[in-house]
């Protein structure tokens, strides 16, 4: 069964989301997600950047909240500062490998179940070091952040981006090709249907990679706005997609991950556009 969720806005490193955290994120996490149990959604996302820079007593108060009433999260994007250099061998892999212990515990400690792994610029191949020794360098850290990750019962998913935000995994089969020859059952696929429109991707390539595929991310292109805004520049795009994952009998969580204007409003718009598609 689809379960329909939404990405608070708040700490997301996409170009058109909410970058600024909130002054008290622990209690925007807390009522922005229990605004959308309320409205119907099924289970929730936040940005990581929401969640690194907690203090013990805020990480503590947000754990007793969703002890007292689930915050349903499912998944934690965003979890890169985009300045930093994962394909680089020469980086500080110890800092890298620090905060990521760090938030993977916090996600542990919320029930989530997947990180998505975006950060578009972070893991960029870098020209100056070679694509090779670059390509490498990203695929032995992605391996020390599985590892990691299924410690606490997580699974990453690889998030194509649309080549405006990186260099590496762009599209949907570029990407499933290198789950598929990592091998490694911690490290998975996400679906973003913005970045696939943005770049022309095919639907054709849905059902034959859902073997591999834990979590998608839904928005109109061309400008990320929320499933449905009259502004697509293709309607049936997201359509089709979700005539596919049906097809293909996906059983996981489809999230809206857009800009928002009004935030209240348009999650509850979303939330009837995408029963509407996916009935």
């Amino acid at each position: 069964m689809i379960q329909f969720s939404c990405c608070i806005p708040g700490g997301s490193l996409m170009p058109e989301g909410v970058a600024s955290v909130p002054e008290s994120p622990a209690e925007q996490i807390v009522i922005k997600c229990r605004y959308l149990l309320d409205c119907g959604y099924d289970c929730t996302e936040c940005a990581g950047g929401m969640l690194t820079g907690l203090k013990d007593e805020e990480i503590a108060y947000l754990i007793e909240e969703n002890k007292k009433s689930s915050l349903k999260l499912v998944a934690v994007n965003s979890l890169f500062p985009w300045q930093w250099r994962l394909a680089d061998p020469d980086a500080d892999r110890e800092a890298y490998k620090a905060h990521i212990v760090k938030l993977f515990d916090i996600m542990q400690a919320l029930g989530v179940k997947y990180a998505v792994f975006g950060s578009g610029g972070a893991r960029s191949i870098r020209s100056e070091v070679g694509e090779e020794k670059s390509r490498a360098a990203l695929y032995e850290f992605l391996g020390i952040m599985a590892e990691e990750a299924m410690k606490r019962e997580l699974t990453i998913v690889i998030e194509p981006l649309r080549k405006a935000e990186t260099n590496v995994f762009v599209t949907v089969p570029e990407t499933a090709a290198v789950v598929r020859e990592l091998n490694n059952p911690g490290i998975r696929l996400l679906y973003d249907v913005f970045h696939m429109a943005e770049e022309g991707t095919s639907l054709d390539c849905i059902v034959p990679n859902l073997d591999l595929t834990y979590h998608c991310h839904i928005a109109e292109a061309p400008n990320r706005t929320r499933p449905g805004a009259a502004d697509s520049k293709d309607p049936e795009y997201n359509k089709t997609f979700a005539k596919e994952l049906i097809r293909g009998g996906y059983n996981g969580a489809v999230s809206v991950e857009c800009g928002f204007k009004d935030f209240k409003t348009e999650a509850v718009e979303a939330l009837a556009y995408l029963k509407e598609i996916f009935a």
